[in-house]
């Protein structure tokens, strides 16, 4: 399959530069997975839709954080909102971990973000293509 250019790419390009986390929202299907898997093709990727996985980081999410790598993109972080709080510790402790999560736009995902990370996140709305 052809990878089709977004017009939000600049944006998280730009967002990754300055900010240790960068949130990826919008409806589903709308192809933030494929777009971070396209330019950020060098980080570990992780899909909390795999309820297993899922499962096993909430049993220790220190653990996982500590192993995932330092470039992780984290998909469907809304099943997962607790692990925010966790990630906030990390960048705080440690300057060159870097997460790109991505998430459904829902009010939850939305107010954990800005209580979680402020001054540590920006937050790209993906509307559309």
């Amino acid at each position: 399959m052809e990878y089709i250019y977004r017009k939000i790419t600049p944006a998280v390009e730009r967002g990754a530069k300055y900010y240790p986390v960068v949130v990826i929202t919008g409806p589903r299907q709308s192809g933030k997975s494929t777009l971070c898997r396209n330019i950020f093709d060098t980080y570990a990727k992780y899909n909390l839709e795999d309820i297993a996985l899922r499962e096993s980081i909430r049993l220790d999410p220190k653990a996982f954080l500590n192993n995932c790598g330092e470039k992780v993109i984290i998909d469907e972080v809304q099943h997962l909102p607790e692990l925010l709080s966790y990630i906030q510790i990390i960048v705080d402790e440690v300057s060159d971990r870097r997460f790109i999560l991505t998430g459904s736009s829902n009010f939850a995902l939305m107010e954990s973000i800005t209580q979680s990370l402020p001054g540590r996140a920006v937050i790209i709305v993906d509307v559309f293509a």
